[in-house]
């Protein structure tokens, strides 16, 4: 079954795989515990560290959603990606297999957990 969400929590509690999306384009791939546990993409990164905590303290991904209509070139969230370099503007990666049924389509993924 396909389920589709913006509620990371609902995600947690019912899917096995998960693949996030930005601006129109797939940005990783995982099974849902890789997904929370060690994701790769800087967005995908960006977007579990924005989530709520019991502290109320608001997190917000720096920057503005580029225009659909008018994409950025490479990889779409290079101009809100602090590890962005001129490979991230020149091309979309390709996508990447970390472990088993894990891809990421960035040409720098994050090696590890969330601190």
């Amino acid at each position: 079954m396909l389920f589709t969400t913006h509620d990371l929590g609902t995600a947690h509690e019912i899917c096995d795989r998960i693949v996030v999306m930005y601006a129109g384009q797939e940005m990783e791939a995982a099974p849902a515990e890789a997904f929370f546990g060690r994701p790769a993409h800087p967005y995908t990164r960006r977007l579990l560290a924005s989530v709520p905590t019991g502290t109320g303290e608001l997190r917000d991904i720096p920057g503005e959603v580029p225009s659909l209509v008018a994409p950025p070139s490479g990889c779409r969230f290079h101009p809100r990606c602090d590890d962005a370099t001129p490979e991230c503007r020149a091309g979309r990666p390709a996508p990447r297999t970390l472990a088993r049924d894990h891809d990421v389509r960035c040409h720098h993924p994050a090696d590890g957990a969330l601190a």
